[in-house]
């Protein structure tokens, strides 16, 4: 339907788009106010609505969290009853990793041992801890304020991915 055949509701049929008066003019003014209050209180739902959503997901990825753990503790429990790191499922797998944690001292000790040691250092003057952690696996030889951390985590992934 083309605008300038459209019969406005709000003009009960009295008049046409092009005669209307002030009265009918404030009918149009009421009605596109009502329809502004339709569109705020659709975009309030709206909010409410993603509110719920989000509030949902949460409660969903709460329940995952937690039965993430208890998979956890099972392959934990794998580990040290069979040092297995991974168990496949019909609807997954379930892995262990671990990986270890370089942790150096401060730069200016470790400039020092780079020196004294021959191991070559950025231009930057910054050490080059690739090149000390290569020759600390070499020789075990190791630098004031070296540690390692080893670092166990848990992944698992179902087939619905």
């Amino acid at each position: 339907m083309s605008e300038e055949n459209q019969v406005l509701d709000e003009l009960h049929g009295e008049v046409e788009n092009n005669d209307i008066t002030d009265i009918h003019a404030d009918q149009i003014l009421f009605t596109i106010a009502k329809l502004e209050k339709q569109i705020d209180e659709i975009k309030q739902k709206q909010i409410e609505s993603e509110e719920f959503y989000e509030r949902r997901i949460e409660s969903l990825l709460k329940q995952i969290r937690y039965r993430a753990s208890i998979l956890e503790n099972f392959m934990m429990q794998e580990v040290r009853n069979s040092n297995k790191k991974t168990a496949k499922m019909p609807n997954g797998t379930l892995r262990m990793t671990t990986r270890t944690v370089k942790r150096f001292g401060n730069d200016e000790d470790l400039i020092k041992f780079s020196y004294a040691n021959s191991i070559p250092t950025r231009v930057t003057e910054r050490p080059d801890k690739k090149a000390i952690a290569e020759y600390i696996k070499e020789t075990a030889h190791t630098p004031n304020g070296y540690e390692e951390e080893v670092e166990t985590s848990f992944s698992y992934k179902t087939n619905n991915q």
